[in-house]
């Protein structure tokens, strides 16, 4: 008979704190020995989430799960999966109590992998992300390449670490995902690791053009602007650098900071939650102030000390700003983008993060629409048309 795992049982293995492989396999080894082999099983996992070779906990199913024979693995399986569906449809169980369910159908001859995967989407359903991160990966570790269900762990897996701008990483798990599944995810991870270098430089090779305008603003007017936009990107920047393994991508804009003169008054739009939420917050700030900077003649990200004819013509630039921005909210809306001009047909050509435009799913499209919304927003700012930067209307 297997045993039957308790929630309690499972109190201490998925608590949200980072800890070694050796003092995760220590634990586990305990629970063992105490004859809660379900407890120990998921704290072995999560040992090899963090680095330990999967050699033991192999064995281990192999020694310790009740064998199944033909489709008994899979029956269980989706017996425990849809037990736990049921629990999160009618909102009546405690992680703990979901988790116990899983290790059950584990326990009892269900497909581990699968199982585990589903521990770790519990986990971070429930905000336990530092806990799912470890069981999806030593999930990871026990799937087959070749096992369809992998799909969804290897999914899971690259959210997580694109909370965690582990980008590299992510980088190379979506390599292990089919095309139709991957597109989407590997488009956000190009945005969200894409260099913050200076938004605008593409559109201003070459010699001023004699029939860009110049900005209205006095310089006065034109730095405080520039510093409140620095001084959002900096708050946004300092959130996100608390959260990263690694800080070295985010833009500094120490020196447009480094005075306290004139500023506009702060941006007070509350920021999300989630790093990638907050990522994609940051480009839309930063593409923001490189328009803005662009408009008042930069040709980089400085503080400008004259204000000059910019290179190029911002009255077109804000048109095919908009015009983008509108085949995108059709995007958005889920509705098919309506190319009513030359402008617009090679707009809808228009790559980011990889895929055109006319391919981007409804979210895609949605976030790149906040971003160009932003930069038209600082554009119209500098020109005189807006009394703020963060509004594109007048």
């Amino acid at each position: 008979m297997a045993e039957h795992v308790r929630p309690k049982d499972v109190e201490a293995v998925i608590v949200d704190v980072v800890r070694p492989k050796d003092a995760w396999a220590r634990q586990a080894e305990k629970l063992s020995d105490g004859g809660l082999v379900g407890a120990a099983l998921l704290a072995e996992v999560r040992a090899v989430g963090n680095g330990e070779p999967a050699a033991r906990l192999e064995g281990w199913l192999r020694e310790k799960v009740q064998p199944k024979a033909g489709d008994e693995p899979t029956r269980t399986t989706d017996e425990a999966l849809a037990a736990v569906a049921k629990m999160k449809r009618f909102d009546d169980a405690s992680t703990e109590k979901m988790i116990a369910r899983l290790l059950d159908g584990v326990l009892a001859g269900g497909r581990a992998s699968v199982l585990f995967r589903e521990a770790a989407s519990v986990l971070h359903d429930m905000g336990d992300d530092v806990a799912a991160f470890d069981v999806v990966r030593g999930a990871r570790a026990i799937a087959a390449k070749d096992d369809p269900a992998r799909v969804t762990t290897d999914i899971l897996l690259v959210t997580l670490l694109f909370e965690r701008g582990r980008w590299a990483e992510a980088r190379d798990v979506l390599a292990d995902v089919p095309a139709p599944q991957r597109t989407s995810l590997a488009t956000r991870l190009a945005v969200l690791s894409q260099a913050f270098a200076f938004r605008a430089a593409d559109y201003l090779s070459g010699d001023p053009d004699d029939d860009a305008k110049v900005s209205p603003l006095s310089l006065e007017d034109a730095q405080a602007g520039v510093r409140s936009m620095a001084r959002r990107i900096d708050d946004v920047r300092a959130l996100l650098a608390a959260d990263a393994s690694d800080a070295s991508w985010l833009p500094n804009v120490d020196a447009l900071l480094a005075n306290t003169g004139k500023a506009l008054p702060d941006n007070d739009s509350e920021l999300p939650e989630g790093f990638t939420d907050r990522v994609f917050v940051l480009r839309n700030e930063w593409n923001r102030l490189s328009w803005a900077l662009a408009a008042l003649g930069a040709t980089k990200v400085v503080m400008p000390i004259a204000i000059v004819r910019p290179r190029c013509a911002m009255d077109f630039v804000d048109d095919f700003m908009a015009a983008r921005h509108d085949l995108l909210c059709d995007l958005a809306e889920g509705n098919a983008p309506k190319a009513e001009t030359e402008l617009d047909q090679q707009i809808l050509g228009a790559t980011w993060g990889g895929t055109p435009l006319r391919d981007l799913d409804a979210d895609l499209a949605r976030l790149w629409a906040d971003e160009t919304e932003a930069g038209l927003a600082g554009l119209r700012w500098a020109l005189g048309q807006t009394p703020s930067p963060w509004s594109a209307e007048p």
